[in-house]
């Protein structure tokens, strides 16, 4: 790994000094700086407790929603498009599971 030759080009030692240990390190590295959030500058979106509005999920036992939701879709207009792609698999009634 780059890390693991810049320590041999320079003579220097990673405390104990194997191999292992700077791939470990590099893992370490890489894991943190892509799963660590990030702050994009803005404030939390509020959360509000809306009625359903698409047709497409009325009648499944519930009324209300919130936005944004756990599939980060801000609006229910949002939500609507990307549920709308199952309507034929809801409508030829392929599966139990697709209307709840």
């Amino acid at each position: 790994s780059p890390l693991c030759d810049w320590r041999s080009a320079h003579g220097g030692r990673v405390r104990g000094g194997g191999r292992m240990e700077c791939y470990l390190l590099g893992i370490y590295l890489f894991l943190a700086l892509t799963l660590l959030p990030r702050s994009s500058g803005t404030t939390a979106k509020e959360i509000t407790c809306q009625e359903i509005a698409v047709p497409l999920c009325k009648g499944i036992g519930y009324n209300y929603t919130y936005m944004p939701n756990q599939f980060n879709h801000d609006t229910q207009d949002e939500a609507g498009l990307e549920v709308h792609q199952f309507w034929p698999l809801v409508e030829i009634q392929c599966s139990p599971d697709l209307k709840f």
